[in-house]
């Protein structure tokens, strides 16, 4: 998506330069005399102020983000600003992550995962709900999942474990859908009303055979 809108941002500038090739144009740092065409508005938070609290009250009113979305930037934000990852350990992130929403946009995999198969945009929020469920955390307020996602980011220990967590869980799912005998087993469970929660919860103390069998 961010390639697709930088074409058509790219096309539009073109269009426009095209139209009006009598007009100079600055830098957004013209140091020519001409002045600084662009201002940038920088806030720095003194300690105690919580980043993530600023965040949401200056983006109040605005077009609200997911969940996923503000996953996704803490993930790659708290791994990279701990220096716990370079920026290609951090691109590694951002691909794997890119990976799994578009294996997620497959209808077929979404309707075996989803009795319904209602198509939402962010799909890999699926994957946050079910490691919530998984952890018996509540669900009963807006941003609650983000709000234990941003609880278990406080160590290092905790960030490299969730993110793990985030990957396992993907595999184990494809690994049914991809799986004959547990692609109809599981699928026919979530028609009845079996959730994915449980049976991950159940799969969890057992082996592949035996939880096939069970």
């Amino acid at each position: 998506p961010d390639l697709y809108y930088l074409r058509k941002a790219d096309a539009v500038i073109k269009s426009w330069m095209e139209e009006h090739q009598g007009v100079k144009l600055t830098s957004l740092t013209n140091r020519e005399g001409a002045g600084v065409c662009a201002k940038f508005i920088w806030q720095e938070l003194e300690p105690p102020n919580d980043a993530i609290r600023a965040f949401t009250r200056l983006n109040s009113g605005t077009i609200r983000l997911k969940d996923s979305e503000l996953i996704r930037a803490l993930f790659l934000g708290e791994f990279l600003r701990k220096r716990e990852l370079n920026e290609a350990g951090r691109h590694q992130i951002a691909l794997r992550w890119d990976q799994m929403e578009r294996r997620l946009q497959d209808p077929e995999f979404w309707s075996f995962l989803t009795s319904n198969g209602e198509a939402v945009d962010n799909r890999i929020e699926l994957l946050f709900e079910l490691i919530a469920q998984k952890n018996n955390w509540p669900m009963t307020k807006e941003r609650e999942i983000f709000d234990h996602i941003c609880g278990e980011m406080e160590t290092r220990n905790k960030r490299k474990g969730l993110w793990e967590e985030v990957e396992d869980l993907f595999d184990t799912l494809e690994e049914w859908f991809e799986d004959n005998s547990l692609f109809h087993l599981v699928g026919f469970l979530v028609v009845l009303g079996e959730s994915v929660a449980s049976l991950l919860k159940h799969s969890a103390a057992l082996r592949k055979m035996e939880f096939t069998h069970h």
